[in-house]
């Protein structure tokens, strides 16, 4: 609690040549607080992040329109799956872009479940990073049951890893967008539509293409059960983080 002063008519505040103060506790006043411990941490993650992101941001530079054409040309999913620094440099990525996603997805309500209201906005985005780091540790555990005979290791990493190029063009571009969204007033349920509208628009191009790679080297029930086991269910389990 602090001590407010309050000011007096100068005839009443100097009586027999002392001056007469009231010692009134306000306790409206609050103390200045110190450094908040989560914002120092969220700080140092976001300052490391963008470390690195600097520090690699000629691969990701080269990166971006590789993974862009593979989502329409499949020969060029291949291509990427061949090389090797693209895809060391495509992991990276994905695990620092997460961070930045989280807290805007937070922020903007994007992804807000009930269950998660109690906590505060910095931990919230960090369990929501968490969540999709599990997210693709299940997923690459799923790929590893045998595939299709006729379906070749190549032509398999294409489908299977095409989710990540999915993933990272959404979060740049959202990110992006979200950005420039902000900067000229755009509410948060403008962002949240973007967001939603980018993501449903990559995801339907991924299912398309994996569908017509399938087709050629699967029966159509290993096709139908590849998209519902491995894309389509653990996709929507981590949407519907969204609608709790």
């Amino acid at each position: 609690m602090i001590l407010s002063i309050k000011i007096r008519p100068i005839e009443e505040a100097f009586r027999s040549g002392r001056l007469e103060m009231s010692s009134v506790v306000d306790d409206s006043v609050q103390p200045v607080a110190g450094n908040n411990p989560e914002t120092v941490i969220i700080s140092i993650l976001l300052v490391f992040t963008g470390i690195l992101l600097l520090v690699n941001l000629g691969r990701f530079l080269k990166l971006l329109p590789a993974m862009g054409r593979s989502l329409v040309n499949r020969n060029a999913g291949f291509n990427l799956e061949h090389d090797e620094r693209s895809v060391r440099s495509r992991k990276l990525l994905a695990l620092l872009i997460m961070l930045p996603l989280s807290l805007n997805a937070d922020k903007t309500g994007l992804v807000c479940p009930e269950f998660l209201a109690g906590m505060s906005h910095i931990w919230r985005a960090i369990l929501l990073a968490l969540t999709l780091v599990f997210y693709f540790y299940v997923r690459n555990l799923l790929v590893r049951f045998p595939r299709p005979r006729r379906c070749g290791l190549d032509v398999w990493k294409s489908v299977t890893k095409g989710w990540v190029n999915v993933f990272l063009i959404f979060s740049i571009f959202g990110l992006a967008v979200s950005f420039l969204m902000g900067i000229c007033g755009a509410s948060d349920g403008s962002i949240r539509t973007m967001f939603t509208v980018l993501f449903a628009l990559l995801f339907l191009l991924h299912m398309v293409k994996s569908q017509q790679i399938l087709r050629e080297y699967c029966s159509l029930l290993g096709s139908i059960l590849y998209l519902c086991g491995l894309e389509i269910i653990p996709t929507g389990a981590l949407v519907s983080l969204a609608l709790l």
